[in-house]
C-alpha cells in the first residue's frame, strides 16, 4: 500500500507543480509584457493585475497539496520532540484532525461561494467584466485535491499505526525532522552526482 501511495504521491506531485509552474510563468510574462507596454508604448493591455491574482489564488490552492505531500508544512514541534512516542503519536493525530477540520470548513464555504456565483452569473466590476466563477472553480479544485489528500494521508496513517508500522506512520504524519532533511538532501545529491554517489 505505501509502495502505491508514494508512487501516485509523487505523480500528483510532480503534475499539480508543473501546472503551478506554468502559472507562474505565465503570470510573470504577463507583467513582463504589460510593464514593457507601458514604459515604451504607453499602452496597457488591461486587466493584467486581475488576471494575475486569480492565477496566484490557484496557484496557493495547489501549492497546498504540494506542501503536504512533501511534510513542508509548518509544524512547531519542539514539545513534542521532548514527549514519549505514543505522545507524540498523538499529536501527530490531532495536528493531521484538526487540518482536515480546517479545510474541510473552508472547502464547504467555498463551495457555497462557486454555487452563488454560478446561479447568480457574477462578473468581475472591473474593464474585463471577468465571470468569477471560472477562477473561483479553478481555485475549489485545488482545495478539493487538498482535502482528499489529506483524508487520504490520515487513513493511511491509522493504517500504519493498527499494523505497527512506525516508519510509514512517521512517513504521513510525522514532521519533517533533522535526520529526513540530511537524507533528503543526500538522495538530491546522489540524484544530481550519480557519479560521485558510484565512487563513494
Amino acid at each position: 500500500m505505501m509502495k502505491t501511495w508514494t508512487t501516485l504521491s509523487a505523480t500528483l506531485n510532480k503534475a499539480l507543480t508543473v501546472t503551478g509552474a506554468m502559472l507562474l510563468l505565465m503570470i510573470s510574462t504577463g507583467i513582463a509584457v504589460e510593464i514593457l507596454l507601458r514604459k515604451i508604448f504607453n499602452m496597457t493591455l488591461g486587466g493584467m493585475d486581475e488576471l494575475a491574482s486569480y492565477g496566484f489564488a490557484i496557484f496557493t490552492s495547489l501549492a497546498f497539496s504540494v506542501a503536504t505531500i512533501a511534510r513542508a508544512n509548518i509544524r512547531i514541534d519542539v514539545v513534542r520532540a521532548l514527549l514519549p512516542r505514543r505522545f507524540r503519536i498523538a499529536l501527530d493525530l490531532i495536528a493531521q484532525t484538526s487540518l482536515i477540520g480546517f479545510v474541510g470548513f473552508l472547502t464547504w464555504r467555498a463551495i457555497l461561494l462557486v454555487a452563488a456565483s454560478w446561479s447568480k452569473g457574477t462578473t468581475a466590476i472591473t474593464p474585463l467584466a471577468t465571470p468569477v466563477a471560472w477562477p473561483q472553480t479553478a481555485w475549489l479544485a485545488g482545495l478539493v485535491i487538498f482535502l482528499a489528500l489529506l483524508v487520504a494521508m490520515f487513513g493511511l496513517s491509522v493504517r500504519a499505526l493498527i499494523r505497527g508500522n512506525s516508519a510509514a506512520f512517521a512517513a504521513l504524519a510525522a514532521p519533517v525532522g533533522e535526520m529526513d532533511e540530511i537524507l533528503s538532501d543526500d538522495q538530491l545529491h546522489a540524484s544530481t552526482h550519480p557519479n560521485n554517489s558510484q565512487e563513494a
